[in-house]
């Protein structure tokens, strides 16, 4: 009699094939968009921290009756205290303080894992937490009861928007509208000890450091209007020193003096003269909103969005595109000490024509 010997694969021999296959599936993957695996595996980290976050105020909320101080309906950065240390003590200005949470709730404030913070507010149309990430990847929305995107109705007429983003030490600097080439300069960088929004910021050390970007006419505003705008933190006041500035005689520079007359913000013709001053600085360590805008002939500065002097009647045409535009510096001199976050630079409108409200929020991208 013949003995048939052949078996079946086992329950476990199926399972190990099927592991097998998986694993080699995602070497597959990975070998063929190692960048989108790696952004889905960065965007899958965001929602988890994301998702902790919000249970961890969720469960405060109950044991405390209310949420912690400080949350507001207007979007704002959680405070990173361990990239936040300035002087040896904990810096959370601008930003919302949630070290309550440590440790009973959260082990510690997570970080987004660009580097950035994860953002937070009361969302208004149903009274609960909004947890926010502002750096996901891949066109994906990653939070919690998220507040509406913000849009900028004046996008088109951007020419440069500088946010700023990126690892601490980076020499990276990228424009976000048109995508501008830009050279750093110097000791120039990325640095996460200060920022206004998103957790990063330009770092300008005063001793040569800027950034420089090429000729290029979106910078000309001839006669027309015109808004320049940025967040910026000095760390000193001596002498005279620049947010944006042209490289050539007679461009537009936007700084601050307090060696040329009255001291103060303003605008000028570089290696000309200051055409509009007014506002002397105080106060250093801290974030200041600075805005000039133009309409018609009308030029008006703000810091913090209350408008600073009277209005200056102003028809010089201010073109930068010739020997490019220089950001912390009149290039090479007259250095920014200090550090600089979402610079944007607007062609023909004037943003800014009352006092205002600054922005909640980090500038948007469309």
């Amino acid at each position: 009699m013949k003995i048939n010997n052949k078996r079946g694969f086992t329950l476990l021999e199926i399972l190990l094939v099927i592991a097998a296959i998986g694993i080699l599936a995602a070497i597959v993957l990975i070998a063929i968009n190692p960048n989108r695996q790696l952004a889905q595996a960065r965007n899958a980290e965001r929602r988890s921290e994301v998702n902790a976050i919000y249970k961890a105020l969720e469960q405060y909320t109950i044991d405390n009756r209310g949420y912690p101080s400080g949350i507001t309906t207007t979007l704002q950065n959680i405070c990173n205290t361990g990239s936040e240390q300035v002087g040896g003590a904990t810096n959370c200005s601008g930003s919302v303080d949630l070290r309550v949470l440590v440790p009973t709730y959260l082990a510690a404030i997570p970080v987004d894992p660009s580097g950035t913070v994860y953002s937070i507010a009361l969302n208004s149309t149903n009274n609960r937490i909004s947890v926010q990430s502002s750096s996901s990847e891949l066109g994906q929305t990653i939070g919690i009861n998220s507040l509406p995107a913000a849009t900028d109705p004046f996008f088109s007429n951007v020419s440069l928007l500088l946010k700023f983003n990126g690892t601490n030490g980076s020499t990276t600097f990228v424009d976000s509208k048109n995508g501008f080439p830009i050279t750093p300069v110097g000791n120039a960088q990325i640095s996460t000890a200060q920022s206004r929004w998103d957790g990063a910021s330009g770092l300008f050390d005063g001793n040569g450091d800027y950034l420089n970007i090429a000729t290029n006419s979106a910078f000309d505003f001839g006669t027309g209007d015109f808004t320049v705008e940025a967040w910026v933190y000095p760390l000193g006041i001596l002498g005279d020193w620049f947010i944006a500035s042209a490289a050539s005689t007679g461009g537009l520079f936007f700084g601050y003096t307090n060696s040329q007359g009255p001291v103060g913000w303003g605008i000028g013709r570089a290696n000309i003269a200051w055409d509009f001053l007014s506002g002397a600085l105080t106060t250093t360590n801290t974030w200041y909103h600075l805005a000039v805008s133009r309409s018609g002939t009308n030029v008006r500065f703000f810091v913090d969005g209350v408008q600073v002097g009277a209005t200056s009647t102003n028809s010089q045409s201010y073109n930068i595109s010739t020997g490019g535009l220089n950001i912390g510096s009149q290039g090479p001199a007259l250095y920014l000490n200090g550090y600089i976050d979402e610079l944007r630079i607007t062609k023909g409108v004037a943003r800014y024509t009352t006092n205002f409200t600054p922005a909640t929020q980090a500038f948007p991208t469309n």
